[in-house]
């Protein structure tokens, strides 16, 4: 029982430290100077895991991920963000890029569903000339899906009859996730936890002599 205990504890020490590593490692990544992805002159095949970026979301589509609880109810999305844009004077317009977008708060699915269904309206729409969306803004750090998330997204461009040239061109592999607002109190709670840990480690090795 009580190596037990004492794997339990060195188990734990490592959980906090992991927690307060990646909250330093998240507010290193948000101290750096965001990347406007509204900017057409940024190219996203450019972007790589720990950007900092930031912009107002115009255009969204469905998505491809949805996670829920063991109750069944949606926790998490990821919604495929398109990159739409002008290419001649005669008003036509083409989607370039893609990327993805990470929401994890519940009160925000009902305002990207509906960005999602003003954009799906007006791309199919062959008359429609404005395109007044209600747009969201996100600040955020770019990361690497899972390879179950990529592959997700390919499988979800592939039913949209693109090509795999088009696909691999893409940022399909990467995502947008929102920053962490209480990011300093994570890595407090993860040094608290590590540091009571080794305390309590240390004690169990000098008290065991």
């Amino acid at each position: 029982m009580r190596f037990n205990s004492f794997i339990k504890w060195i188990a734990l020490t490592i959980l906090c430290g992991a927690v307060a590593f990646m909250g330093v490692r998240e507010y290193f990544w948000l101290s750096k100077e965001a990347v406007d992805l509204n900017d057409p002159e940024v190219d996203w095949s450019e972007l790589k895991a720990g950007d900092h970026v930031e912009m107002d979301i115009t255009y969204l589509f469905d998505p491809f991920v949805i996670t829920t609880s063991k109750k069944g109810v949606e926790t998490m999305r990821t919604y495929a963000m398109p990159r739409i844009e002008s290419v001649d004077s005669n008003g036509y317009w083409a989607i370039t890029d893609y990327i993805g977008i990470h929401v994890n708060n519940q009160d925000l699915f009902a305002s990207y569903d509906k960005l999602c269904t003003e954009t799906i309206d007006w791309w199919t729409d062959n008359d429609a000339i404005e395109y007044n969306p209600s747009t969201i803004h996100i600040d955020g750090v770019v990361r690497e899906m899972d390879s179950e998330s990529k592959d997700f997204f390919r499988q979800y461009l592939s039913d949209m009859e693109y090509d795999d040239d088009f696909i691999n061109s893409t940022a399909c592999s990467l995502a947008v996730y929102p920053a962490q607002n209480a990011n300093w109190y994570i890595v407090a709670i993860g040094l608290a936890g590590m540091l009571a840990g080794i305390g309590i480690i240390v004690y169990k090795v000098v008290k065991k002599k």
